[in-house]
């Protein structure tokens, strides 16, 4: 099959097996790099754009206070998932590059530490972990699919939960795609001008 050949479709129904995320630390760890990284990239589009010299400090203080900065903010989050899940088609060859996990939060710049902003709840944020854990999980059924390695999506799943290889492969991809999402390009695409009385 090549490479971006239609992968006929999972019929998911409620008994259809899924793997969340079981280490609670971790996720919740995905959820403040989630979180840091929106605000980041709402930091780099305004230092870019709009106020060279914001802080990120500055960028969280106001999301997390100003009610159409907090909508914006869930809704870039939402939409660069999508467009992830959407644009990009991760190499899972076992080679690639290492991901750099854990984030380090105690960097000398405060402005490069992980903190977290409370642009929606964490329960919601780690409903949009989930959610990118198993756009990930897909695109790689599509690539081993595709490679003649699997055939079905249940037996994929067993053969993930068994913790060995695939899983490790997936894990890396995952922490991959956490560091790789771009959130800037995401809020240049919005109006910048109409945030700059709250900036």
């Amino acid at each position: 099959m090549k490479e971006f050949e239609p992968v006929p479709p999972v019929k998911f129904t409620r008994s259809t097996r899924i793997i969340y995320l079981d280490d609670e630390g971790f996720k919740d760890g995905c959820a403040l790099y989630l979180s840091y990284r929106v605000v980041e990239g709402f930091k780099r589009a305004v230092a870019e754009t709009v106020k060279p010299d914001i802080t990120w400090q500055e960028c969280s203080s106001k999301i997390a206070t100003t009610p159409i900065l907090k909508i914006a903010a869930e809704d870039v989050l939402a939409r660069t998932l999508t467009d992830y899940y959407n644009d990009k088609y991760p190499d899972f060859g076992s080679n690639c590059e290492e991901a750099t996990w854990p984030v380090d939060s105690e960097h000398d710049d405060p402005d490069a530490r992980m903190r977290w902003t409370a642009f929606c709840s964490l329960e919601k944020m780690l409903g949009y972990v989930d959610l990118l854990f198993f756009y990930m999980q897909y695109r790689y059924y599509e690539y081993l699919y595709r490679r003649g390695i699997v055939s079905e999506w249940e037996p994929f799943i067993s053969e993930l939960l068994k913790k060995g290889e695939l899983w490790d492969i997936l894990d890396n991809h995952f922490k991959l795609c956490l560091e790789r999402l771009d959130f800037s390009t995401m809020w240049k695409s919005h109006d910048l001008d109409i945030y700059i009385p709250f900036i």
